[in-house]
C-alpha cells in the first residue's frame, strides 16, 4: 500500500548490533573473542530495559557497546553504562541529538585492572557522620580504619574511600579517600 511502517527503536538496535559483531569481536580482548554474541545479547536486554536510551540514536547506543567491548566489558547497567545526553550536532539553527555515551562503572575498572593481572582486589565505601574512620601513615605503613554501628544511624555521607591491593603482602595496598566535596567537583566534571 505503500506506507511507510516506523520501526520500533528495539529493531533498529538489534539489527545494527548484530552487523556489528565481527567488529566487536576484533575489538574484544583476546581472552573474549568469543564472547561477542553474549555481548550483543547483554547490551540488546540492557538497551530495553533503560527507557532513556530509546531516544538516543542507535548508532551511538552500537559505539557504547564497542566502546565496552573494548574494555572487555558487557554493556549491562552493574560494569558499564550507555548515559543518555543532549548533543549539539550542528548550529544556526541549532539542532541537538540525544546521543548514548559509554561509562564503565568502578566495578567495571576493578574488573578491567583484576584481568590485567597487576591488582587483585579493590573495594570503596562511603563515609557518613557518624562513623568511626581514621587514615594515615604509621612509619611505612598505611593505615585505614572504618566501623560503624549498624543499629544506630550512620548520619550524612561526608565522604569516601576506595582500596587497591596489588599483591598478597600485607602492604601491598594503597588508598584514596575524598569529601563530598571532591567528589561532588568529580561528579560535576
Amino acid at each position: 500500500n505503500g506506507q511507510h511502517v516506523a520501526r520500533r527503536p528495539v529493531e533498529v538496535v538489534s539489527d545494527k548490533l548484530k552487523s556489528h559483531v565481527e567488529l566487536i569481536r576484533q575489538v574484544l580482548p583476546t581472552a573474549l573473542k568469543d564472547e561477542a554474541e553474549r555481548l550483543v545479547k547483554r547490551a540488546l536486554v540492557y538497551f530495553t530495559r533503560t527507557e532513556a536510551l530509546m531516544e538516543c540514536t542507535p548508532q551511538s547506543f552500537v559505539q557504547c557497546v564497542i566502546d565496552a567491548a573494548e574494555l572487555g566489558l558487557p554493556l549491562d547497567g552493574r560494569l558499564g553504562y550507555a548515559v543518555p545526553y543532549n548533543v549539539k550536532v550542528q548550529k544556526d539553527p541549532d539542532r541537538w541529538e540525544k546521543l548514548a555515551q559509554f561509562q564503565p562503572s568502578y566495578k567495571g575498572l576493578v574488573s578491567v585492572a583484576r584481568r590485567s593481572g597487576q591488582v587483585i582486589g579493590a573495594k570503596a565505601d562511603i563515609i557518613c557522620a557518624n562513623d568511626a574512620f581514621r587514615h594515615g601513615r604509621s612509619g611505612q605503613a598505611s593505615v585505614l580504619e572504618h566501623t560503624y554501628q549498624i543499629d544506630k544511624p550512620r548520619g550524612d555521607v561526608t565522604g569516601a574511600y576506595a582500596i587497591i591491593r596489588y599483591g598478597n603482602s600485607p602492604d601491598d595496598w594503597e588508598y584514596e579517600v575524598m569529601s563530598i566535596g571532591e567528589l561532588e567537583k568529580v561528579r560535576k566534571s
